[in-house]
């Protein structure tokens, strides 16, 4: 498979201009006023008991660290719920489609993600202990439990939202604009980064953490292209996140007041910060060079409509619904093409009688010559070499769609089959 389908995701839906601005407006925007106005409501309503105003400790202590954690708590869970309901009724597209192509999230891939990067990270501290032991001070007390309890609630949360955003909803609209995967990856992570300039202490800081944020982010795009779904990258940031925070603090970053296990200080001599990426990317990448190579190869545009002079329509007793874009053939039911994304409009029917030198993907149901080992439309292996003709028995009773023979549930509505 040359394509990078997740890119191709952004042709769902409604995808103006106008839309993608507003959608980011109304995401941070009317968030942070809503966390204000929620903020402000709490104060009113606890203070005559506890004499404790949130909102004013929050905005004027900004070495209350805890306080400020606590609110970006609360500002990005607010932003997660605008985000979906922009992407649902202003970009008219499902959520799922900015994390990976098919229609499941996979848990496991966030488990693996966050157990791999945390164990690499581990590996690197313990040998940067052994290089400088007194860069790196055992910090731990009783409040060290209460943050990781804080940080295992609000990072997964805003880790998630953050790579949905950069790395699947932005990334996704600057593909819209060029051919070539490398470009919306590169200015995607130039964004992610200079929005993490004021985590620094001050403007020195600020500027490593901008580099540093840089190459993380880019890492995280590359991970996204390179395994075409973005379950994997949103792990790796959730375990970053709460490692930099629970176990590992800095005295340079903006949480420096916060209670950790170990202390990193400043003048420490470490490993750099880029050792431990290459070393994730290698594992995640061990024998899978080509999905790299895809990121820098001109993948080309798909073009959403064509004239409808070129349309052909055949009405046939076995029908199929027709891609208006690229001519696809799709399950009767199906909204959205399975080859390129754009939504089937005013549908016709039209005839595909396989022949039986041909097989049937049982993927994404594309006819092969009876030869092909791999899917020659999606990639997948063709275990099954019976003709289409044969699946039909495996026909979910409900919209008919085809699965698999080992399928519990049907792929396209989950009704059991």
């Amino acid at each position: 498979m040359n394509r990078i389908t997740f890119l191709d995701n952004a042709y769902q839906g409604k995808n103006n201009w106008w839309r993608y601005v507003l959608t980011t407006l109304i995401t941070w925007g009317v968030g942070l006023i809503l966390t204000i106005i929620f903020l402000m409501l709490i104060s009113v309503i606890i203070y005559p008991f506890t004499g404790v105003n949130i909102l004013s400790e929050t905005f004027s202590s900004p070495t209350n660290s805890l306080s400020s954690l606590i609110f970006l708590g609360i500002y990005y869970t607010i932003v997660f719920l605008l985000f979906y309901l922009c992407i649902r009724f202003i970009h008219h597209k499902k959520l799922i489609g900015l994390v990976n192509t098919s229609s499941k999230f996979n848990w496991m891939k966030i488990l693996k993600g966050s157990a791999l990067w945390f164990s690499i990270l581990g590996f690197i501290l313990l040998l940067n202990y052994m290089i400088d032991p007194t860069g790196i001070n055992v910090s731990f007390n009783q409040d060290t439990f209460l943050l990781l309890i804080l940080c295992l609630i609000i990072f997964p949360i805003q880790a998630s939202l953050e790579e949905i955003f950069f790395r699947g909803y932005l990334m996704q609209g600057f593909g819209l604009l060029t051919k070539m995967p490398v470009i919306p990856l590169i200015i995607t992570s130039i964004i992610f980064a200079l929005l993490h300039f004021f985590n620094g202490a001050d403007e020195t800081a600020g500027i490593v953490i901008v580099i540093q944020m840089f190459i993380f982010g880019t890492t995280l795009g590359i991970i996204t292209l390179g395994e075409n779904r973005l379950e994997t990258a949103m792990g790796i940031h959730i375990a970053y996140n709460i490692f930099i925070l629970s176990i590992l603090g800095s005295s340079e970053d903006m949480f420096n007041g916060l209670p950790s296990m170990l202390t990193l200080q400043p003048d420490s001599i470490g490993i750099p910060f880029f050792i431990p990426i290459l070393i994730l990317l290698t594992i995640i990448f061990w024998g899978k060079r080509s999905n790299l190579s895809r990121i820098f190869k001109n993948q080309g545009k798909i073009e959403r409509f064509k004239p409808k002079s070129s349309f052909k329509y055949i009405n046939s007793q076995d029908k199929k619904i027709q891609c208006f874009n690229c001519n696809t053939f799709n399950p009767i039911k199906s909204n959205y093409c399975r080859k390129c994304g754009v939504k089937i409009k005013n549908p016709q029917y039209i005839e595909n009688n396989p022949t039986i030198s041909e097989n049937c993907c049982l993927n994404c149901y594309t006819l092969n010559p009876k030869e092909a080992v791999y899917c020659r439309q999606c990639g997948t292996k063709m275990l099954n070499k019976s003709p289409f003709n044969s699946l039909k028995d495996m026909k979910c009773i409900t919209c008919h769609t085809v699965n698999p023979n080992e399928a519990i549930y049907c792929k396209y509505c989950g009704t059991k089959i």
